[in-house]
C-alpha cells in the first residue's frame, strides 16, 4: 500500500483526503468475487483469507456516501494492520 489522494472526488471544491492505496489500479474483474478471472482464482471471499474482519456494505449503487463512507476507512493515520477489507454488495456496476 502507498499513501495517497483518491483518484476521484465526489464534490467539485472538497479538499481530498490523504489514504492508503494500492500502488496500481486494481482490474474490474480481480474486484469481483462472484467468479475467478485471469488475474486471480479465489471465487469468493473466504479463499482470499482476509487476515483482519470484513467490512460489509450493501447498497443499490456506489454514491458519494458509499465514498464518504469508505475513505475514512483508509485514512493514512490508521495503522495498516488495522485495515479491513471492505466488500461492495451492489445492485448496479
Amino acid at each position: 500500500l502507498v499513501k495517497g489522494y483518491p483518484p476521484n472526488s465526489p464534490y467539485i471544491g472538497s479538499s481530498p483526503t490523504l489514504c492508503h492505496l494500492l500502488p496500481q489500479k486494481a482490474p474490474f474483474c480481480c474486484l469481483r468475487f462472484d467468479k475467478a478471472c485471469t488475474h486471480n482464482s479465489s471465487e469468493d471471499a473466504k479463499a482470499y483469507g482476509f487476515k483482519n474482519k470484513l467490512i460489509i456494505v450493501s447498497a443499490e449503487m456506489a454514491g458519494n456516501g458509499l465514498y464518504n463512507f469508505i475513505v475514512p476507512l483508509r485514512a493514512y493515520y490508521r495503522p495498516r494492520k488495522e485495515l479491513n477489507p471492505i466488500v461492495l454488495l451492489l445492485d448496479n456496476q
